[in-house]
């Protein structure tokens, strides 16, 4: 076989090999700018396959105009000679008028005599489709991190292998911190083992709904209420559990239902590798994940993996904080021999190569390494790479570990190439679009105006409509009749600003029929290409009826609470006349007493003077009845006539004080009057009880201190202050003072002061000593009234205020401010 027909059998071979891939073959001549295109190019960008020849100028105006200034800049550094490489994602425009996405894998393979290159040799792949996954893909997992209910998503051994925001943020857990965490973490009451055996029932029945216990970071729970759900993903089995705060619920005693949220249980590595693109913030994450995986304190990314290179770079490394030694990310480190026997073995076996390094070993002394997995990575149109991991102790990796090892440093490989499969891009979505879809809320995504845009199953089933009917319909369609369109205007424009709204609304099913409420929230997100609103809709029909049950037994509260004041208000005004009556009672009793003594005097003089009488009558008569004698009774006669006029003034003064006080208590005449004549009337009322003790009262008034008031209710207020002063102040004491005085006064008011010498008055107990019913003293002469009467005497009809001040064994003072002029309308 001659050379030409060698090399046309290797073309062939090539273009073959190419179309399998999905590849397109091209060549660029670097000195025109014109590209020959294979076939397979042509048609991927349908093109006219009979003319494969493009120029500079025509394949240049194909290119996207955000695209073109990158990759014109592309081709001018490989016309200067500064680069040889090339792999970029750009934009073509087709044949028939619409974009393609290709990336473009090519190298300078030709130069002339003077090393100025000449041609280049290059690929095109269409990942048009990719793309439009990825769009999707971001789409989906928005909704699903940016929804308000928690999503819970763990693996077959009940590990999290993803939450989302709300999840995390309801249990004040960092996203870290409950990734690779059992439930058990934040459900104190269901362990790995309820755990496992609620994968086996859900594996057997789908699905299932129950009500536990979450636990946040800081102690404090909260009742959930968890729907799980069983997803075969591939040759694996994952549980999704979504779980709605029920707190306020159990609270309440209510059977209201909050929106579950769905927590995807990803693969660890599987999650990242499905990034759309390979960067370093990807590495970083896939390190994170090997690191915790397998448990040891090193992972590094390093290139090339080139024996025969003498400075290789650690791209990217991840180590445990508390790993000493480590590495500085874009290091250059110099090969050693023992290094460079690591990196043939890995690119010859293409499997993990172990190490272990001696204490006396540069490994250990400048990194502290004692076992070493690695393993050579083959990104395409790339250098190869390494991927190694360090342990600070002696470690034997086993078996199912290397094997582990090998397939993520497989994957890794494809992912660090940018190829992503869309079989995984898809199968991301669908789990996305399965907690987007069994999500229990009404989730509802409609442009600025209400066109809706996308519905869930529940939002179907809720509003009654099917799903395309629902992209037909708008957001309008859905509104009670009582709704204002101008307020739900208004309020999308501050969404879509960025503002969060939670409200309650009336809706309708799409064709019309009874309205009901639901509580929305609305947030703003990115849907494709344009902004749109996010919105959760939950039926609250069932608390609205608790809701009014709930009210329609307070209203019966407080009309039972309104009954039961008035029959208090009503004892109170008897147990506060019965006080008046006692204490009049007492008055009647002590004057009586008073009159007994001058009226028991009147009687004797009156009776001697009888007898005196009789026996002047009888020596008239018999004739025997002497100067002297006739002397004698005269004398006798005035003397008693004396006693008789003193003893029955007494008895006149003390009826007339008595009669004036009673008057006064009894009613509610007002007169103007004497203060400290009204005081000194009270004092001689109370002077039979007063003078079987030893106590004292001393009383201190200018002359003449006149108020135009109501005398009744001053005289209850001080019999009662004394009595209270006899009762409580003096008790346990022989002797006691109470000074009653006037201080000085303003223009229009009195200052009377009230003070004793007793026990005082607590301080804990001074706040309630003009409470009703407050008595230290209950079954022993106290009725808890007395200064509860005062205190409503002084406020009320005497328009003034009392204070008190005491102090525990220093005596109690009680400071009253009377207007010389009481109000006209007392209550």
């Amino acid at each position: 076989m001659d050379l030409a027909a060698a090399r046309h059998e290797n073309e062939a071979r090539l273009a073959l090999a190419l179309e399998v891939s999905g590849q397109a073959l091209y060549e660029l001549d670097l000195r025109t700018g014109q590209v020959h295109m294979s076939l397979a190019g042509a048609q991927m960008l349908e093109r006219d396959p009979s003319n494969p020849v493009v120029s500079l100028a025509t394949w240049s105006s194909w290119l996207h105009p955000d695209d073109r200034d990158r990759v014109l800049q592309l081709y001018e550094d490989c016309v200067a000679g500064r680069l040889q490489d090339v792999a970029a994602e750009f934009r073509l425009r087709s044949g028939s008028g619409h974009w393609i996405w290709v990336r473009s894998v090519a190298r300078v393979f030709q130069w002339d005599e003077t090393g100025r290159p000449l041609r280049l040799l290059g690929t095109h792949m269409d990942i048009t489709e990719s793309k439009e996954a990825e769009k999707s893909l971001r789409f989906t997992q928005t909704i699903v991190d940016q929804a308000s209910i928690g999503v819970f998503w763990f693996d077959a051994e009940g590990r999290l292998i993803y939450v989302n925001e709300e999840a995390c943020r309801s249990l004040g857990y960092t996203r870290d911190e409950l990734l690779g965490a059992s439930v058990e973490m934040f459900d104190p009451d269901f362990g790995l083992e309820q755990a496992s055996d609620l994968l086996e029932q859900l594996s057997a029945t789908g699905n299932a709904v129950f009500e536990t216990r979450h636990r946040r970071k800081d102690g404090s729970s909260f009742f959930v209420e968890i729907v799980a759900s069983y997803l075969d993903v591939g040759d694996k089995g994952y549980q999704l559990a979504i779980a709605r705060d029920i707190t306020s619920q159990k609270l309440a005693e209510v059977t209201l239902r909050e929106h579950n949220q769905f927590l995807e249980n990803l693969d660890r590595i599987s999650r990242v590798l499905s990034r759309p693109t390979c960067d370093v913030t990807t590495l970083a994450a896939l390190a994170y994940e090997i690191l915790d995986i397998f448990q040891v304190d090193r992972v590094f990314f390093m290139h090339p993996c080139d024996p025969n290179a003498a400075i290789m770079s650690i791209a990217l490394e991840v180590t445990r904080s508390e790993s000493p030694g480590t590495l500085a990310a874009t290091r250059k480190v110099e090969s050693n021999a023992s290094f460079k026997d690591v990196i043939r073995q890995a690119l010859a076996n293409n499997a993990p190569v172990l190490t272990d390094f001696d204490t006396d070993s540069a490994a250990f002394c400048e990194h502290t390494i004692r076992s070493q997995m690695a393993i050579a990575l083959h990104p395409r149109s790339n250098q190869p790479w390494l991927l190694g991991l360090h342990q600070f102790r002696l470690r034997r990796w086993s078996k199912h570990e290397l094997q582990l090892f090998e397939k993520i440093a497989e994957r890794v490989g494809e992912a660090l190439s940018g190829y992503l499969l869309l079989e995984r891009l898809r199968d991301s979505e669908a789990r996305y679009r399965d907690v987007f879809e069994n999500s229990l809320d009404a989730i509802i995504v409609h442009d600025a105006q209400g066109a809706i845009l996308a519905v869930n199953q529940t939002a179907m089933t809720t509003y009654v409509f099917g799903r395309d009917e629902a992209l037909q319909s708008t957001i309008a369609n859905l509104s009670a009749p009582e709704n204002s369109t101008d307020t739900l205007l208004d309020l999308w424009k501050r969404v879509m600003d960025g503002e969060t709204a939670r409200f309650e609304w009336a809706a309708k099913p799409c064709h019309g029929g009874e309205s009901f409420p639901v509580e929305v929230t609305l947030r703003s997100i990115q849907f494709g290409d344009q902004p749109a609103i996010l919105a959760n809709t939950r039926d609250i029909t069932e608390r609205k009826q608790v809701e009014q049950e709930l009210q329609r037994h307070r209203e019966h509260l407080e009309e039972l609470v309104n009954e039961r004041t008035t029959a208090l208000q009503q004892a109170m005004n008897q147990l506060v006349q019965a006080e008046k009556l006692a204490a009049l009672g007492n008055l009647v009793a002590g004057v009586a007493h008073e009159l007994n003594t001058p009226l028991g005097n009147t009687r004797i003089v009156a009776s001697t003077l009888k007898d005196h009488f009789n026996e002047l009558d009888g020596a008239l008569k018999a004739g025997a009845l002497h100067r002297s004698q006739l002397m004698d009774f005269l004398q006798s006669g005035q003397e008693a006539i004396d006693l008789l006029e003193r003893n029955i003034v007494r008895a006149a003064d003390l009826i007339s004080h008595f009669k004036e006080v009673a008057v006064d208590q009894t009613s509610m005449r007002r007169r103007r009057f004497d203060l400290g004549q009204i005081i000194n009337e009270v004092l001689m009322t109370l002077r039979p009880t007063l003078k079987h003790t030893a106590h004292r009262i001393e009383l201190d008034f200018p002359p003449n201190l006149e108020l135009d008031s109501y005398p009744g209710p001053l005289e209850q207020v001080i019999t009662n202050l004394i009595n209270n002063s006899l009762t409580h102040g003096f008790a346990g004491m022989e002797s006691g003072c109470i000074q009653i005085r006037s201080l000085a006064s303003e223009s229009n008011c009195v200052l009377l002061s009230y003070s004793d010498n007793g026990v005082g008055i607590p301080l804990e107990m001074q706040a309630r000593v003009f409470d009703p019913f407050f008595t230290t003293r209950l079954g022993q002469g106290g009725s808890g009234l007395g200064l509860y009467l005062v205190y409503n005497l002084v406020t009320g009809v005497l328009g003034g205020t009392i204070e008190v001040k005491s102090k525990n064994g220093q005596g109690t003072n009680f400071m009253l401010t009377l207007p010389r002029q009481a109000p006209d309308d007392p209550p």
